[in-house]
């Protein structure tokens, strides 16, 4: 995956940075992404009259030390931005980003629930746990007093279709 670039022509900056949605890390390609955006700010900086600076972005992070941590320490503090910070940097309206992006959301949780289940190992699966757990939630019989004798008769069969809603997305 490319950076993003963005340049200032009145502060003569040019921004490289790596956006990642996520805010956990795979630490083991850290100090790779870290070369990598070396890499390309050190063949950029050729071809363009800017100064360059680089950032990784972790967009759900709050702090950059929650993002130092995270990366065990592969890049610099400074070298560190929030997505709140990305938005600034950029002039972008964070809190719009972010209301747009959990109304995508939201799609996209459908979109994979309703494919997950056309699968048919899947959906039984889930037909099964939703059963167990109504199961749990209701008595599965009802005891009936017959002079001396205590008789047992099994409540009605439950039939689930799994869809979104009966499953709670």
């Amino acid at each position: 995956m490319l950076p993003e670039l963005r340049t200032e022509a009145s502060t003569r900056n040019c921004y490289i940075v790596e956006v990642k949605d996520g805010d956990q890390f795979d630490t083991k390609k850290a100090a790779g992404e870290r070369q990598m955006l070396g890499t390309f700010r050190t063949d950029i900086s050729h071809s363009v009259p800017y100064i360059t600076h680089i950032y990784l972005c972790s967009f759900n992070s709050s702090t950059k030390e929650e993002i130092y941590r995270g990366l065990k320490r592969k890049f610099q503090i400074s070298e560190l931005i929030t997505g709140r910070e990305l938005c600034d940097l950029f002039r972008i309206e964070y809190d719009a980003i972010v209301k747009h992006r959990l109304k995508d959301q939201r799609a996209n949780l459908e979109y994979i629930a309703h494919e997950l289940l056309a699968i048919d190992r899947i959906r039984d699966v889930v037909l099964q746990s939703i059963a167990e757990r109504r199961a749990a939630l209701l008595p599965s019989e009802d005891v009936l007093m017959s002079g001396s004798i205590m008789a047992t008769q099994p409540r009605s069969t439950l039939t689930i279709t799994a869809t979104p809603d009966v499953i709670e997305i």
